[in-house]
């Protein structure tokens, strides 16, 4: 089956003019804020082709470079030399990681005068994914706050505008939109979130009646786990066929695309919707206090001796087992017992869910 690479070999020569802008054109700008514009940009303030991006991108030594997927380089290189996207320009670069956040985000102008802000998801950083599980305890992260202050950034330039993410992208996509204020509000076409969490309860109850939910679309693949993460039941979804198993479905270079749509299934796989009730009544069990202790505990040790990406945990992982374990054992007790309890309830959840289903 075809993905956007293909889409890209295929159609990448039509011009918005000649193929309006849809949903592949949207998966594919929400992957491409994921590329190394930090290679690109030399200040905040530029403006560039998307082409000429490409031309700086391919002029250092990449080889030492780490890409978050291996196919990034080739969809950069599809979209810089196809009429579609390459004259098309680039802004508002942003990318930040630190102790508390990891965010990052930028603009395509497009040739059919609206402009795609695209939010990058959780990348290889720690950090990044220790925000994702925060999301089950707290209303808001700092990088969705950081979110609805870029989205009023980019603001003042002019012409309709369109937002998407992939992944905790999507899930900014959205928070950002809600929370931007009602001028900004009435410029956006469409808010799109590829299998991206959705949102907690409190913030679903506060804003479940905002018109702006009808111009949001989920792209969720058949076996989706992360896209069904948290609250969205009220808005528009599409689950996406995919040639890849289980939790690898997250990766859009797996999702079938044909022509200038995707390949539809008509439900999602049955261990996607176990694993969706089984979640959904953990987080009505066990409460915000459990929660963030068990996400305390885990990241207190993958975080141990210095680690600070899922490439630093990966490599050399036999020499880093003493040190974790060293750390677990060093874990208070009774932060210990969170995270035992949390298990307890999971796998009860588990049992109870598969025995209705027998």
């Amino acid at each position: 089956m075809t993905n956007i690479l293909d889409y890209l070999k295929w159609r990448g020569d039509l011009s918005f003019q000649q193929d309006p802008f849809n949903a592949v054109d949207s998966l594919i700008l929400s992957r491409a804020a994921y590329i190394r514009w930090e290679l690109v940009f030399k200040n905040a303030d530029e403006v560039l082709t998307l082409k000429k991006a490409y031309e700086r991108f391919i002029s250092q030594d990449l080889s030492q470079v780490h890409m978050l997927m291996k196919e990034d380089p080739e969809l950069f290189e599809r979209m810089a030399t196809g009429r579609r996207f390459s004259q098309i320009y680039v802004s508002h670069f942003v990318n930040e990681v630190n102790d508390e956040m990891q965010f990052s985000a930028i603009v395509f102008h497009l040739d059919d005068k609206t402009n795609y802000v695209a939010f990058r998801g959780t990348d290889n950083t720690l950090v990044g994914w220790k925000e994702d599980m925060t999301m089950s305890f707290k209303d808001s992260v700092k990088s969705q706050r950081r979110s609805v202050h870029y989205l009023r950034t980019v603001s003042n330039i002019k012409g309709k505008l369109r937002i998407g993410g992939h992944s905790k992208g999507g899930n900014l996509a959205i928070y950002a939109s809600l929370f931007v204020g009602q001028k900004i509000q009435k410029r956006i076409l469409s808010i799109d979130n590829f299998d991206g969490p959705g949102l907690s309860q409190a913030v679903l109850d506060k804003k479940k009646n905002h018109p702006l939910f009808e111009r949001v679309h989920l792209y969720v693949p058949q076996k989706s786990m992360i896209g069904r993460f948290l609250y969205l039941d009220n808005v528009e979804q599409s689950v996406i066929e995919s040639s890849a198993k289980g939790i690898y479905q997250h990766d859009l270079y797996s999702w079938h695309v044909e022509g200038n749509h995707f390949v539809l299934s008509s439900s999602f796989d049955k261990g996607s919707d176990l694993l969706d009730d089984v979640l959904k009544d953990f987080l009505k069990q066990a409460d915000d206090s459990l929660r963030e202790e068990s996400v305390e505990l885990i990241f207190e040790v993958l975080q141990s001796g210095n680690t600070e990406t899922f490439h630093d945990l990966s490599s050399n992982l036999l020499k880093k087992t003493p040190t974790l374990l060293k750390a677990i054992s060093n874990v208070d007790p009774e932060k210990r017992k969170s995270i035992i309890a949390s298990f307890k309830i999971l796998m009860q959840l588990f049992i109870n869910q598969m025995q209705e289903d027998d």
